[in-house]
């Protein structure tokens, strides 16, 4: 189940958390365990990430991060 939050809101809910220590550009746990309890569903609920998931999520990020770098270079002129 995906939530529908802004980046904005997400932050705000997170900096209360005292196992989050950074969320900005990523969430950076603190605590292992707060992984493990998002990866158990029986645990975490609707907050639950699954392994697969969250790697297929951070592979499309790093993706299109690499595609509008290669297009920022290829569009500037040799230096």
């Amino acid at each position: 189940m995906l939530i529908d939050i802004s980046s904005d809101e997400l932050g705000r809910k997170l900096c209360r958390m005292r196992s989050i220590p950074k969320f900005e550009p990523y969430v950076d746990p603190y605590y292992p365990s707060f992984l493990e309890f998002l990866q158990d569903p029986s645990r975490s609920g609707q907050y639950h990430v699954s392994k697969s998931a969250g790697t297929r999520r951070y592979l499309e990020l790093m993706t299109d991060l690499l595609i509008r770098r290669a297009a920022k270079l290829t569009n500037q002129p040799d230096l």
